[in-house]
């Protein structure tokens, strides 16, 4: 009988609070995963999605992990999200920005209105909330005396450009300059 190769030695744990904005599904999913695997204590970020958070937070191994829902897209969301995370990891020692809206909206097809608001939901959730959430984990980082992480999730539409979604591709550009 052939037997598998055996299971790499699981990671050791480093008991960190990591902080996963956008992890409801998709890549933050997997961030999670891999963080709670290591064994961290992952705060689950939502925006609307609270059904795929739970979900999420159903599937990390591990415990101590807790959801922290609410809107990016503000400043005062973003705090909110910064404390409950904080408040129920006992702090956060890594931020791994993921969050991000990507919306359809070509010049040619996209009316001037219409436009305006995609591009400011762009920039409140791409941008925006990234370099706050960066500066509300890095305060903490900072006040708990702990070397800590933020990783900014980019895109590839940041260098390529994106001719039906240029907000995402220019947002997307701003968040690795500011990286």
């Amino acid at each position: 009988m052939h037997l598998p190769p055996p299971l790499p030695p699981p990671l050791p744990a480093t008991g960190r609070g990591v902080l996963v904005s956008g992890a409801s599904r998709g890549l933050g999913r997997a961030v999670a995963h891999a963080f709670a695997a290591g064994g961290d204590r992952v705060a689950v970020h939502y925006g609307s999605r609270r059904e795929d958070a739970l979900r999420t937070l159903d599937g990390l191994p591990g415990t101590g992990h807790v959801l922290a829902g609410g809107d990016l897209s503000d400043a005062a969301g973003a705090a909110a999200v910064a404390e409950v995370a904080a408040e129920r990891l006992g702090g956060i020692d890594v931020l791994v920005n993921n969050a991000a809206v990507n919306e359809r909206h070509p010049l040619a097809e996209t009316p001037y209105d219409a436009w305006a608001d995609v591009w400011q939901r762009h920039v409140s959730v791409n941008l925006l909330a990234t370099a706050n959430l960066s500066h509300l984990a890095a305060r903490r980082m900072i006040d708990q005396g702990t070397a800590g992480r933020i990783i900014n999730i980019g895109s590839r539409g940041a260098f390529r450009g994106e001719p039906d979604h240029p907000a995402y591709g220019a947002t997307k550009a701003a968040v690795h300059a500011r990286t």
